[in-house]
């Protein structure tokens, strides 16, 4: 079914969930979230991790 009949009618209810489509959507995006979380080489500039380099910043009291 290309689109869900019960879109925005009072049967669209939490009872007629797909949750084979939900459970394929959600992994879909964990993937291209960590795909995009573990990414050094993007348009954001930042730098890979062994490029990386770690500064020590002073607290003032």
């Amino acid at each position: 079914m290309r689109f869900d009949p019960n879109y925005h009618r009072d049967s669209d209810t939490i009872d007629n969930v797909d949750f084979d489509i939900l459970a394929v959507n959600s992994a879909a995006a964990a993937y291209a979230l960590a795909t995009y979380a573990l990414s050094t080489t993007g348009p954001d500039g930042v730098p890979p991790v062994a490029a990386r380099e770690r500064t020590q910043v002073e607290i003032p009291e």
